[in-house]
């Protein structure tokens, strides 16, 4: 029997100094490092094996927990997923709707667009799927959650309340500031609107038109069936004087006329110098009831004037 001979080297490398005391450090049983180590290994292991198990989708528990962010997560005991899926989404809600039409609002809901369709993607998400079926499958969850879940709910929505933006300023406003409008309200004297002003185009003279047209807010003088006089003494309502003026203050012009039924006396402030030229003038300040898209009660932004609107 043949024995092979090995050289040993009698001067093994050596650790170098600095690295003793690093070594003792590491291996200090309060930082157990390599306890550590293993149990992140464990719980990975498990969470993947937990996210290869293809969820039961098709029940009807299953289904209902999708519409919450997050809750698909916790009932898979996925509960760090879970509770940032659903604490995100509570919070961007929140902004969403405290500071609605204006920017940062609208940013907010996008977010919780997008969380709401991370949560279902993640719920569907196995090791095995590729690269290639995982955006499939995630533009397929954008198309169909947008289209049958929040495109319903914003349509239903707005019916009811609906958010403006001030593009340009207006007294008491100012360009960015953003109105909550409630279109299902009784219109009441004094109430702040949004409507629709009917086109009035007034020819002054040559090459000289004054034109009155597109989207206002002002407030409403008067109701149908009303009589409206306005003199030296004021705003005269079936002979009451009537406190509530103009959006923007301004001295009425005198005129006299009635509010027939379906129509709302709302007089332009924004064109102070309003032509009074019989019958376009009266066309240009009754405005059917069709016109009014709703009474302004909440502005949202700029925060410091955050509040019901009076």
């Amino acid at each position: 029997m043949d024995f092979g001979a090995v050289a040993a080297d009698v001067h093994p490398p050596r650790a170098r100094r600095w690295q003793k005391p690093l070594r003792r450090i590491i291996n200090i049983p309060i930082f157990g490092a390599r306890r550590g180590l293993e149990g992140v290994r464990g719980t990975w292991a498990a969470e993947y094996e937990r996210r290869a198990a293809v969820p039961e989708v098709w029940t009807p528990g299953f289904c209902v927990r999708l519409l919450v962010p997050g809750w698909v997560q916790l009932a898979m005991r996925r509960r760090l997923r879970g509770y940032i899926f659903l604490g995100g989404s509570l919070l961007a809600a929140i902004v969403g709707i405290l500071v609605c039409g204006s920017l940062p609002g609208m940013l907010a809901l996008g977010m919780l667009f997008s969380l709401h369709a991370a949560s279902i993607a993640d719920a569907f998400t196995t090791e095995e799927r590729t690269v290639g079926a995982g955006i499939a499958q995630g533009l397929l969850i954008y198309m169909t959650l947008g289209l049958l879940v929040y495109l319903p709910a914003g349509l239903l929505i707005s019916r009811v309340i609906q958010p403006y933006a001030i593009h340009q300023d207006f007294r008491p406003f100012a360009e960015g500031d953003a109105l909550v409008v409630f279109s299902l309200a009784t219109i009441h004297p004094g109430d702040m609107v949004i409507y629709e002003r009917p086109r009035t185009d007034f020819e002054l003279g040559p090459h000289n038109w004054f034109y009155i047209y597109g989207r206002g807010i002002d407030r409403v003088l008067a109701v149908g069936g009303e009589h409206v006089k306005c003199d030296a003494s004021g705003l005269l309502v079936n002979g009451a004087n009537r406190t509530c003026g103009p959006l923007n203050a301004m001295k009425l012009p005198e005129f006299e006329l009635d509010v027939p039924a379906g129509h709302y006396l709302i007089w332009p402030s924004g064109a102070r110098n309003l032509p009074m030229i019989s019958p376009l003038w009266q066309h240009a300040v009754l405005v059917p009831a069709g016109n009014v898209e709703g009474r302004v009660f909440f502005q949202t932004a700029p925060l410091a004037r955050w509040g019901r609107v009076r």
